[in-house]
């Protein structure tokens, strides 16, 4: 079996994809598209890199069907790179075309072009899923995964007797995470840009990656050629199916623009001690901090305020990379966790900052319950969510045989 992969240069697609290929048996060749799953931009030199990606596409599909080696083409793309003139000659090849959407709560709608030329779409979550079943794409829920280590797993060989969190300063979690420090919670955070806002401030004064495009600028109204792009195409359809919701998204996001208020973590910077800051962990090292931590601890949101009607939440891939690397995980509570995992069996869940706080003090005094729960976690993960257990899944439904 030979599977063509089509992802982008981003660094857990490759680890995640292309290694759960393998897993399954398979022959992978590779092709990195580019180091955003979305484009940044759409000028004109961004168009001329798309024509290029999907030329390269194409003949690297050719090729391999010419020596009688593709079984399968696998894709996590949408439509900002791919062209439907690509989709219509790799048709003809008669090789079944697999793409993966990950974020259907918020790009949902990328994928309205080229949806209808797939064999198979496997939606990590089912926010909107209904909008591509009634277009009659073949499109079916696959959540996320992860693939086991070849590290041992020590559960309960505890090193560090408090909580680890693990990933960047997004929203709420300087604000939550502060509050279990602040309540005498031993606390290790591990990800870029914890220094970034070393101060006290009322105002948002956050360090911004900038991306130069061209597009609209009114002074207070700027839509680079990116906006304007997703305005004209997906707008209308947009307004259908989010209603309020995106309403809502959008005066809190331009609202935050003109207006903008205060950093969530404003207790968080200037008060929490560089002790507590360790920087980008290396890849090699998450299994043993993870594994090493009495408690982890993850975060589903997404935008909105915390806990309001308009809160968007994802599952994340830690929600599953964290059980199979055997440490205990406590994260944020997200309705699809319910088709996933068994609260107080697999994993625990929180809501509000004050529960995190009070489950995080039970479970550093119930050693026992705790490490149970890891250890179930483990084994409930690595028997249902594999990246090995989803791509069987998609060759059974496409009746391909390894």
């Amino acid at each position: 079996m030979h599977v063509l992969s089509i992802i982008c240069d981003d660094n857990w697609m490759p680890e995640n994809f292309s290694e759960g290929w393998r897993r399954c048996g398979a022959t992978v060749t590779e092709f990195l598209y580019d180091k955003n799953i979305s484009r940044v931009s759409y000028d004109k030199a961004s168009y001329k890199n798309v024509e290029r990606i999907n030329n390269t596409i194409l003949s690297l599909a050719q090729e391999l069907h010419q020596q009688n080696k593709l079984t399968l083409i696998f894709m996590s793309i949408y439509d900002d790179y791919l062209l439907e003139e690509t989709l219509i000659k790799l048709k003809k090849l008669n090789v079944p075309l697999v793409n993966y959407h990950p974020d259907m709560v918020v790009q949902w709608y990328r994928m309205l072009k080229t949806g209808k030329y797939f064999d198979f779409i496997g939606c990590a979550q089912k926010t909107y899923l209904n909008v591509y079943e009634k277009k009659k794409f073949k499109a079916q829920y696959l959540p996320f995964a992860s693939n086991p280590s070849i590290q041992k797993i020590n559960i309960g060989n505890i090193n560090f007797n408090g909580a680890t969190f693990m990933g960047a300063p997004l929203g709420y979690r300087p604000f939550i995470l502060s509050h279990l420090y602040f309540n005498n919670i031993p606390l290790r955070i591990f990800g870029h840009h914890w220094d970034w806002v070393t101060r006290k401030s009322t105002s948002a004064q956050t360090q911004e990656i900038k991306v130069q495009t061209s597009g609209i600028n009114l002074g207070f109204l700027k839509l680079s050629d990116k906006n304007i792009h997703d305005i004209k195409n997906y707008l209308p359809l947009r307004l259908k199916e989010e209603g309020v919701a995106f309403l809502n998204e959008q005066y809190y996001k331009w609202k935050e623009k003109l207006f903008p208020t205060h950093i969530d973590g404003d207790e968080f910077y200037g008060n929490i001690p560089q002790t507590v800051i360790h920087g980008q962990y290396k890849k090699e090292d998450f299994v043993q901090l993870v594994n090493e931590s009495a408690i982890n601890i993850g975060f589903t949101h997404l935008s909105g305020k915390l806990n309001s009607r308009f809160e968007t939440k994802q599952v994340r891939l830690r929600e599953f990379e964290v059980p199979l690397a055997g440490g205990f995980y406590i994260t944020q509570y997200c309705n699809e966790l319910a088709d996933l995992y068994k609260e107080g069996k697999h994993i625990a869940t929180w809501k509000t900052r004050d529960e995190l706080l009070e489950k995080t003090k039970y479970y550093l005094n119930n050693n026992v319950e705790r490490n149970t729960i890891a250890k179930q976690g483990y084994e409930y993960a690595l028997a249902n969510h594999t990246w090995e257990k989803r791509f069987n899944y998609i060759l059974n439904e496409l009746k391909i045989k390894k």
